[in-house]
């Protein structure tokens, strides 16, 4: 399904008329080729992210924008990491404002896939009486978060320059809903062990029973690139 929607993604500037603008001054600028500055500071995974906007018409434009998670801040809380990567998916539909050649103002929703891998260690006590063990031990567990949702957001993208090639800025923020679940390989314990950080006695962390199913989110974020 995946594969479909980014070849119709792809296919899209051929089969969509460009339209037309007066004298290189105020010829609009149909493609962009953006860097994700903020993905590495505001989001709780840091990625380096890409993002190319086709300008269909002057109102309408569409995006995509893909990112690799080196990093994962929000994993942390609760647990030990020695390694986490990922990457997400974030398709875009833009409606522009204004009667402008180039509309700057524009409202668009953007949906988003993520999944997260990291290998974790967790603490388990072994023959544990009471709730005193004989001793503790770190065991090796790997944990996939997979994120999707969708995001209203409202933005200004200003295009700088003349000619053919120009700079374009992308400033933007919203709020919109996200779903969250998780797979985890299974944490070993005999019936006298105990796993730390758990409520529920079947093998789930305390971060997976506080944070999973929905939640609201808020993002705010900056793009820089070249249009042409």
């Amino acid at each position: 399904m995946l594969c479909k929607l980014l070849c119709c993604f792809l296919l899209l500037p051929a089969v969509v008329p460009a339209y037309a603008g007066e004298g290189d001054n105020n010829t609009p600028v149909r493609h962009f080729i953006k860097w994700n500055l903020s993905s590495m500071v505001t989001e709780p995974d840091q990625a380096v992210a890409l993002a190319y906007e086709f300008r269909a018409t002057r109102s309408f434009g569409v995006q995509l924008e893909a990112g690799y998670i080196f990093n994962d801040l929000y994993e942390g809380s609760y647990e030990s990491n020695s390694h986490t990567s990922g990457f997400r998916v974030n398709p875009e539909l833009r409606m522009y404002l204004g009667s402008s050649e180039i509309p700057k103002a524009y409202v668009s929703a953007e949906g988003i896939f993520k999944m997260v891998q990291s290998d974790q260690e967790v603490v388990v006590g072994r023959n544990c009486v009471n709730g005193a063990c004989d001793y503790s031990e770190w065991v090796p567990v790997q944990t996939t978060r997979n994120v999707s949702g969708v995001t209203f957001k409202f933005g200004l993208q200003p295009v700088l320059g003349k000619g053919k090639t120009r700079i374009a800025l992308d400033f933007y923020a919203g709020a919109g809903i996200r779903f969250r679940w998780y797979d985890r390989s299974p944490v070993m314990i005999g019936p006298n062990d105990i796993l730390y950080n758990d409520e529920t006695g079947n093998g789930h962390s305390l971060f997976d029973v506080r944070y999973e199913g929905a939640y609201p989110t808020m993002v705010v974020g900056f793009r820089m690139g070249l249009g042409f």
